[in-house]
């Protein structure tokens, strides 16, 4: 949306803030400057496009914009940037990035109006707050050093996350294939690691493991890389003992730690273990992810 079409809205608009579409309006600002300097200067005052209470775009008299997303990087938000800038903005994995350029501002060549461009994911030019672009939607500078450092620390978070996955899933398939083939008795019950009880993604073939070896030789045998304290915690009017304990629920070679809580079902008298959130450290932290409230149970779950 160029300057003079925001002075021809203000001119027809019957309100300072006329509607542009759903929750997005057309408001006017000084910028500290009374409007007869602005007038005597020849500057004239800002326009900005606010969607909700974030003002996405503000259009200047010479013909740059500011784009800010104001944190809220959603569809929505690009969507109306687009609209009301010559700017080009796209949104994939959470992360936003001005189209067509890398983070030192220069042209990507290839680009065709869509993100799959030749271009390593590191280079790209992450849209922040207080983006200056011209009327061809091109950056007037190069990306500063902060929104580069923190969309690579973005990047390395989301491959980690999908490095570990892979990795679950590996361990959970291995798993699964291990007690198909112990069931169809083509394993010996000794090649079963113990550990599997927490890679099984089945509750019933859980079940079934712990029926097999007893859930006391199971639970002794995981690999238990710290144990909490032993604490007694009043639920229904009946005190019982909780601990928090953490796994390897990797390999041997590569250990990826996660905590447990290990408690004793009343009904059976056996201990059982939970997983719970990696959050969590104490009791109490436990039995309120397992409460899935900020405070603790009253009965027993």
């Amino acid at each position: 949306m160029k300057y003079e079409t925001c002075l021809d809205i203000m001119a027809a608009a019957r309100t300072n803030h006329p509607r542009l579409c759903n929750n997005t309006s057309l408001r006017k600002r000084y910028n500290g400057a009374s409007p007869e300097d602005l007038r005597a200067t020849g500057m004239g005052p800002i326009y900005q496009v606010r969607y909700h209470w974030t003002d996405i775009v503000e259009v200047y008299r010479n013909g740059l914009y500011m784009l800010d997303t104001g944190g809220y990087d959603t569809s929505t938000t690009i969507q109306r940037i687009n609209w009301f800038s010559p700017a080009s903005v796209y949104r994939e994995r959470g992360q936003a990035y001005l189209a067509g350029f890398d983070h030192s501002g220069a042209p990507v060549e290839g680009w065709r109006g869509s993100p799959s461009y030749p271009i390593d994911r590191d280079d790209r030019f992450p849209l922040y707050s207080g983006l200056i672009v011209d009327s061809t939607g091109a950056p007037v500078e190069a990306c500063p050093e902060g929104p580069i450092a923190d969309m690579r620390r973005v990047h390395e978070s989301y491959r980690a996350a999908r490095r570990e996955w892979n990795r679950g899933y590996s361990r959970r398939r291995r798993a699964t294939l291990r007690w198909a083939e112990f069931q169809a008795g083509e394993r010996k019950r000794e090649s079963i690691p113990m550990r599997d009880i927490i890679r099984l993604p089945n509750v019933s073939d859980r079940a079934d493991m712990l029926r097999e070896f007893g859930a006391e030789a199971v639970h002794a045998a995981l690999p238990v890389i710290a144990e909490g304290p032993v604490e007694q915690r009043a639920i229904g009017g009946v005190f019982h003992e909780y601990q928090v304990i953490t796994i390897n629920v990797g390999e041997d070679d590569s250990p990826v730690a996660n905590p447990y809580l290990r408690m004793i079902n009343p009904s059976t008298g056996e201990t059982c273990i939970e997983a719970v959130s990696p959050g969590c450290v104490t009791v109490d932290d436990a039995l309120r992810f397992r409460n899935g409230t900020a405070e603790l149970p009253h009965t027993l779950t």
